[in-house]
């Protein structure tokens, strides 16, 4: 089964999935794998598979294990009718442009294409991550969170404060960000260490689903190469967001959770190397003018 495909294969050029309207969707292999998708049975019936929970799950495994640039090909190859695959490549479609960093390019493959004896959807993964309009910009004091981000995990984080800037992030996607931060501190004495210059960024926002401790949304800044970001509580902290890296995605372990946000920070760390983004770190708002 796709979802169970370890992440140690990645990164993939291209996730091609053909004739996918037959057992793919079987409730029973579903269960095995993804059991928030199944719908259980009434009075004895039979299950029945929640498709956007599954969907959901698959495109979020797409952009875990595909390298930026890569391709998701949906593919019907049975001839005749295929109106029941063109419904639903529509709710595919859907799906990957409210949820995830998908862009459809059927069409320039289509009108690329010789054969029509086939009906299918293609999806790719940005070369970069760069957000579709401007940088998203954030002041807000560091509160305390779970406190995992050390002690389990080895990345710690600074969680800010949601409620002061809840309007402005209420339309963000759930998942993992790029960018810059900077820490204005009270006592300019503690500032030494963090230096005077903005620092690269990967940021969490979302609901934390590989772990049981509430639904509510938090904020979690990782300040790459920067051990004491756990320490900043109390400070105002200004961050600018100026990428989407991938959606919110429940893992398995600790272990795999770990391996991914390892690789979350290697695509941070690279896109900001880029000039464009580099010139973010002078930003006016972020270095607190």
């Amino acid at each position: 089964n796709f979802l169970e495909t370890p992440a140690y294969l990645a990164p993939f050029d291209q996730v091609v999935m053909a004739s996918c309207f037959g057992s793919e969707w079987d409730a029973g292999k579903v269960k095995a794998t993804c059991p928030a998708a199944v719908i259980e049975g009434e009075d004895g019936g039979e299950d029945a598979v929640d498709f956007e929970v599954f969907l959901d799950a698959w495109l979020s495994k797409c952009s875990d294990l595909l390298r930026p640039g890569g391709l998701v090909v949906f593919q019907e190859l049975e001839l005749g009718d295929n109106s029941k695959a063109e419904k639903t490549f529509a709710r595919i479609r859907e799906a990957a442009a409210a949820k995830h960093p998908l862009a459809n390019i059927s069409q320039a493959q289509e009108s690329s294409s010789s054969s029509s004896s086939s009906s299918f959807l293609c999806l790719r993964l940005p070369e970069a991550y760069a957000f579709g309009g401007s940088p998203l910009r954030l002041k807000s004091r560091v509160v305390h969170g779970f406190k995992r981000g050390s002690k389990q995990l080895g990345f710690p984080t600074a969680n800010l404060h949601v409620p002061t800037i809840e309007d402005q992030i209420r339309s963000l996607k759930k998942g993992v960000y790029f960018g810059w931060a900077k820490v204005n501190f009270k006592d300019k004495r503690l500032g030494e260490s963090f230096g005077k210059h903005p620092r690269k960024v990967v940021v969490n926002v979302g609901e934390r689903p590989s772990f049981e401790d509430g639904t509510n949304v938090t904020i979690e800044v990782h300040i790459m190469d920067y051990a004491e970001a756990e320490d900043f509580y109390g400070e105002e902290m200004r961050v600018i967001l100026l990428g989407f890296i991938r959606p919110e995605m429940k893992f398995a372990g600790i272990g795999d959770l770990v391996g991914r946000i390892r690789r979350d920070i290697g695509i941070a760390g690279k896109q900001l190397e880029d000039p464009e983004w580099k010139s973010a770190q002078v930003d006016a708002f972020v270095n607190g003018v």
